[in-house]
């Protein structure tokens, strides 16, 4: 899932659930199972700053894909993602 902030301070990560935050995405968020939390609740997690996301494994907010323009840009997503140092592709290998 794609995190966000409210601008810079990435102590106050959101998900991304809409377009309104993706100009100020900063990563992906890998949960290996949902977390609950109740209002105001706070957790600690860890998130994906640079390299690569396999795109088969990524999940985007309804509506949005690698190719949208956030509000207030004039990059798609996907580059946004690589000015960050992350790559979205599926992987040429297999094992």
């Amino acid at each position: 899932m794609l995190v966000t902030t409210d601008g810079w301070d990435r102590n106050n990560l959101l998900l991304a659930k809409n377009d309104d935050k993706l100009r100020h995405v900063i990563g992906f968020l890998d949960l290996d199972k949902e977390i609950k939390l109740a209002s105001k609740q706070e957790v600690t997690v860890k998130y994906c700053e640079s390299g690569y996301a396999d795109k088969r494994g990524i999940t985007l907010p309804d509506g949005v894909d690698l190719k949208t323009i956030p509000q207030g840009t004039n990059k798609t997503l996907e580059q946004i993602l690589l000015d960050l140092r992350i790559e979205v592709a599926i992987p040429n290998w297999e094992f």
